[in-house]
C-alpha cells in the first residue's frame, strides 16, 4: 500500500468527525453554487450516510427546507422511517431552535457542528436562544459538539454568499 493511501486510512480512521464535517462545508459550496444560502449538512449512522441535504429555503417556497432538516428527510425517504434513532447529524453551521427540534423529533443522537451562530448576523438565527440549553431542556438528550477548524471558511462561504445574493431578507 503507498504511503498516501495508508496516511489516509490513519487520517479518517483517527478523526472521523473531521472528515464528515468537511463534506458538510462542500455541500454548502454546493448550495452556495445553486442559489441557497450556504450551509450542507448529513445524517450518518453506523459509518454509514444515510441522507445529505443543501438549504434550499432560499430558492424554494418551503422555509423549513434548511440544510439539516433536508438531510434529514433524505435519511428518513433511505430508511423508509422517521425514527433516526442513534444518528448523527453533521452541520456546517450550528443548527436553528427548528433543525434542533426536528434532530429531536428524528431521535438524532448526537449533532456535530463547525461554526457557531456567534460568527453570523442575528438574522440568520431567530432569537437568542441557546442551542445548547435547549437541548438541555428536552425529555431526550442530543449531544452537541463543536468541532473548531471549520469556521473561517464557511464564514468565508457566508461573507461571499452575501457579496453575490444580499443578506439574508424575511
Amino acid at each position: 500500500m503507498p504511503k498516501s493511501a495508508k496516511k489516509l486510512i490513519t487520517t479518517i480512521t483517527m478523526h472521523p468527525d473531521k472528515n464528515f464535517l468537511a463534506r458538510t462545508v462542500m455541500l454548502a459550496a454546493t448550495s452556495a453554487e445553486a442559489g441557497g444560502f450556504p450551509s450542507g449538512a448529513l445524517v450518518l449512522l453506523d459509518g454509514a450516510i444515510l441522507g445529505e441535504g443543501l438549504s434550499r429555503s432560499r430558492i424554494s417556497p418551503d422555509p423549513t427546507a434548511h440544510a439539516e432538516v433536508e438531510a434529514i428527510r433524505a435519511a428518513a425517504v433511505k430508511t423508509g422511517t422517521s425514527r433516526l434513532l442513534g444518528a448523527t447529524l453533521y452541520s456546517a453551521l450550528e443548527p436553528c431552535l427548528m433543525c434542533l427540534c426536528s434532530a429531536y423529533w428524528a431521535g438524532i443522537a448526537r449533532i456535530v457542528y463547525g461554526a457557531g451562530k456567534r460568527q453570523f448576523k442575528p438574522a440568520y438565527y431567530e432569537g437568542g436562544v441557546s442551542l445548547e440549553i435547549t437541548a438541555r431542556a428536552l425529555n431526550r438528550q442530543i449531544l452537541i459538539d463543536y468541532l473548531p477548524g471549520f469556521e473561517e471558511r464557511i464564514v468565508r462561504l457566508v461573507e461571499e454568499w452575501e457579496k453575490g445574493q444580499g443578506s439574508y431578507r424575511s
